[in-house]
């Protein structure tokens, strides 16, 4: 292949990973929260009400600086933003910046309470128990696990539950 041919794939590449979407469930809440912010129906929200939504989605780990930064970055100092603006930033975020591996081991770290690197029947049943008002049977559960187990050692580790969530 020549140079311009791998020219060509690299931005096919590029283009690409800028247009993923984001989980349905995700972009819905952050849709009812630039609607919260955007009280006056005016189709945007300034930088500091993105910055609280920003906190909330993909920048949870970061303090107000460090997200104003990445916002001076990505934005030219702006003051408001529409919604496919905040969509673009989060994704930005999400998919280049490591926010949905981060979600991905935070959400693991809720069921695997020891520190493990694995969750158990136990540790499922612990947490929908302490956090969830569902009645789950035991079978429920080790059917879900063996589902989701690809080794067969009835434990779920990180890839497991990765894969199961869509983390990968």
């Amino acid at each position: 292949m020549n140079k311009h041919g791998q020219k060509q794939q690299a931005q096919v590449r590029i283009q690409t990973k800028e247009i993923q979407k984001l989980p349905d469930d995700m972009e819905t809440e952050i849709k009812d929260a630039f609607t919260y912010f955007d009280n006056e129906k005016k189709g945007t929200i300034n930088r500091s009400q993105l910055r609280s939504i920003l906190g909330n989605f993909a920048f949870s780990n970061m303090n107000v600086k460090e997200i104003e930064d990445q916002l001076k970055k990505d934005s030219q100092n702006k003051q408001n933003f529409t919604f496919e603006e905040c969509i673009k930033i989060i994704s930005k975020k999400w998919f280049q910046g490591g926010g949905k591996e981060q979600e991905g081991e935070e959400f693991f770290k809720l069921f695997d309470r020891k520190g493990r690197n694995g969750i158990s029947l136990q540790d499922v049943k612990h947490l929908f128990g302490q956090y969830l008002d569902i009645n789950i049977s035991d079978n429920d559960i080790f059917e879900f696990l063996q589902e989701a187990d690809t080794d067969g050692d009835q434990v779920l580790d990180k890839n497991d539950f990765y894969r199961k969530f869509g983390y990968n």
